[in-house]
């Protein structure tokens, strides 16, 4: 622990602010007094508490387990600790890297943990890794990221040499990639004894991180807290405007102290609430009947910046007057992946859309139920000692029907991409499928349709190794579809157009409809609709974005949100930079519009096959070829007037009214042309196999009789040449 410069007793804070300063090790810089302040703070998290324990275990162990309530500074402490053990040795076994599920806790975390190691900026010693955006530099020693982007650097380093230490945060969030990443560490493990990795989680999942590592220590952050107030309610029909009136009621309490915490299912809800709550608010404080509040939105959809205002201790408001009341509003990233000081009052409507792919019609459904137990009790932790917890729902009933963990997501998630990116990662490390243990069995019906995918798409081999066009879609960050789309753009000289369609495809709540202004939007909407069908929309928006500079003030002109289009921006580069590195060309745009038109779509037919489906009665229900269900077109889809006969789409909405998405027509003799021809002989039977099926054989026997993989003439190393 003497190598430790921040751990500081009281007499040795004193000494510090008088004397001459110490020197951070990392910059050799005299530490500032925001250094020193911050540092005071830090020592009354209850992590520090248990700092020796954590250091003994780390020098015991390779693997160490860590558990604490929400707020003990596990995720921001740890991390800095380990960095310190690291700079030991020089970094001279590797730097240290931290994973986090949600890219914007793994941002926020750089952002804060930089401040508390006195370092003026992030992406120098501590830096972050998501999507799109790479903070860090040559000279970072600790680095935020997420266990899906961790995943992916495996690929280029699949013993994880770079790092010395690897910290899996918030596992109990159980995503796909987290419980992938635990297994090739339990691998990684046994081919490097240099290796130290830290697991942070929850209490409740403790039992099942030891068996699955065989016995390795637990640091226990878990002390006696003073337990919350907790006034039930059990009425679980509560509705939105009776969850408004309570809270409006507490904020009238001159006696109630500090921020109230609502938690609610969807990201729309909140949306609702907090508007619904700031007009009330508003108008209570003209009345002169309550103070003035700060209403702060969290949840998953919103951006990175506007995550961050629930950090803001005191919010300005109108004129600038400083207030110090917030009423935070969020969904259920505010369980972990958030620390939130002065929470005296947590609202829990306890219910939740779980997010569920049905493997019968390959797509997600929303399913409303409870929270479980165990996010019941971290909603709980929110709440200060002495403060008042409410629960908006029936607790015996809750307690009777509540599963006790979130099922984890690999047991209700389509696997087909992680599993393409998993099989290339033990190729990497010479180990069969067979041998790599996970946390939890997938689910068995989404497991085997992720391998039917594969070998269907060409990804695999006869042994059920990656093939060539396997290992090339495995180093694409994008769906094994999307994937296939791309490679097929080069050999139909279209990839401009395809990754422009790709990025735009990305984007969540392209269109912006204000109130009052729906009809406007509408117009709009309907001036960039393209003939030939949705993707081509898409073209169509980004192009014109574009030829306007990418201008912000042409976005809120033509009702396209500027942000959407600036990711998707991003995208397009990012991919292209990725076949820059696969070496595949990339064709100049198509300028015959006809004949781009056919090319787009025949790249997209070599992607989504499997998302084909027809007009059965030119009324417009459309049957989907590969599992006979019944469809509408969106109402937003610009095909949903002209109806074609055969149709690929991106997206199956399976609701009360099941909708098709991102729609475009394609020719059958194309489908006959690029589908391989096992997938259409495995089509359940029908008056639409039966049609390809004879557009098939005539195809090829024009074509002197093919076989599958030279059917769909995607070779890699051909379309390189």
């Amino acid at each position: 622990l003497d190598s430790f410069p921040v751990l500081l007793n009281d007499e040795e804070f004193q000494s510090h602010e008088n004397d001459v300063l110490d020197l951070n090790p990392f910059d050799g810089l005299p530490y500032s007094t925001n250094y020193y302040q911050l540092l005071r703070e830090r020592k009354t998290l209850p992590v520090w508490q248990a700092k020796e324990d954590f250091v003994v275990a780390v020098e015991e162990s390779s693997v160490v387990l860590v558990t604490g309530k929400a707020g003990s500074g596990k995720s921001t402490q740890i991390p800095q600790w380990c960095t310190q053990l690291a700079k030991e040795t020089d970094f001279s076994f590797g730097t240290v890297v931290c994973t986090q599920p949600v890219a914007t806790a793994a941002m926020s975390l750089a952002v804060q943990v930089a401040q508390e190691m006195d370092f003026t900026s992030v992406g120098n010693e501590v830096g972050y890794k998501v999507h799109q955006q790479d903070c860090a530099s040559e000279d970072t020693v600790l680095k935020f990221t997420t266990d899906e982007i961790l995943l992916r650097e495996m690929s280029d380093d699949p013993l994880l040499q770079k790092y010395s230490f690897v910290i899996i945060d918030e596992i109990q969030e159980r995503t796909v990639s987290t419980d992938i990443l635990l297994a090739l560490l339990k691998i990684i493990l046994n081919l490097r004894e240099d290796l130290k990795v830290i697991l942070v989680s929850l209490i409740q999942e403790m039992p099942t991180l030891e068996e699955f590592f065989e016995g390795v220590p637990i640091v226990d952050l878990h002390f006696l807290d003073e337990a919350a107030a907790s006034d039930e309610n059990d009425d679980p029909e509560i509705s939105e405007k009776e969850i408004t009136s309570l809270v409006l009621n507490l904020h009238s309490d001159q006696d109630l102290e500090g921020d109230i915490l609502v938690l609610l299912p969807t990201a729309a809800d909140v949306e609702e609430t907090c508007d619904r709550i700031a007009r009330e608010i508003a108008m209570k404080t003209l009345r002169g009947d309550a103070g003035e509040a700060a209403v702060v939105r969290l949840h998953r959809c919103l951006a990175y910046g506007a995550q961050q205002a629930v950090y803001d201790k005191k919010a300005n408001f109108g004129d600038g007057d400083l207030i110090n009341r917030r009423i935070v509003v969020c969904d259920d990233i505010a369980e972990s992946c958030f620390s939130m000081e002065n929470i005296t009052v947590v609202i829990d409507t306890g219910v939740k859309f779980e997010k569920v792919f049905n493997t019968r019609f390959r797509t997600y459904s929303n399913i409303k139920q409870y929270i479980s137990q165990a996010s019941a009790s971290l909603r709980m932790d929110r709440c200060q000692a002495g403060g008042k917890l409410y629960k908006l729902y029936d607790h015996v009933h809750f307690e009777e029907t509540a599963s006790e963990q979130s099922i984890p997501e690999i047991k209700r998630f389509e696997l087909t991409t992680e599993v393409l990116l998993m099989k290339r990662l033990l190729q990497r490390l010479n180990v069969s499928l067979t041998q790599c243990q996970l946390l939890e069995a997938p689910d068995p019906e989404a497991y085997m349709l992720a391998l039917e995918e594969l070998d269907y798409h060409g990804a695999l081999d006869e042994n059920g190794n990656l093939s060539d066009l396997g290992m090339v879609m495995s180093e694409m960050p994008l769906s094994l579809a999307e994937a296939k789309v791309v490679i097929a753009s080069c050999g139909e000289g279209c990839t401009q157009e395809i990754v422009t369609i790709i990025a735009m495809q990305k984007c969540s709540d392209l269109f912006v409809v204000p109130p009052g202004l729906e009809s406007k939007a509408a117009v709009c909407r309907r001036s960039m609709t393209h003939k030939a069908g949705d993707h081509f929309t898409f073209l169509n928006i980004f192009y014109r974005f574009a030829r306007h500079k990418r201008s912000e003030s042409w976005c809120n002109a033509n009702y396209v949100s500027y942000d959407a289009l600036k990711m998707a921006d991003k995208k397009r580069s990012e991919i292209l930079e990725v076949m820059e590195i696969l070496e595949l060309p990339v064709s100049e745009p198509v300028i015959e519009p006809q004949l781009m038109e056919t090319s787009v779509k025949k790249a997209l037919l070599a992607g989504y096959f499997m998302q084909i489906a027809r007009d059965t009665d030119g009324c417009g229900n459309y049957h989907i070829i590969r599992d006979k269900h019944i469809s509408r077109l969106h109402p937003d889809c610009g095909l949903v007037n002209s109806r074609p006969e055969w149709v690929i789409y991106n997206k199956f909405e399976l609701t009360e009214n099941s909708y098709l998405s991102t729609v475009s027509p394609v020719d059958p003799e194309w489908i006959a042309e690029i589908v391989p021809h096992s997938y259409l002989t495995n089509l359940p039977t029908n008056e639409a196999k039966d049609t390809l099926l004879y557009l098939a054989e005539r195809y090829r026997g024009n074509a002197g009789g093919i076989e599958d993989e030279e059917q769909n003439n995607f070779k890699p190393n051909e379309i390189r040449k």
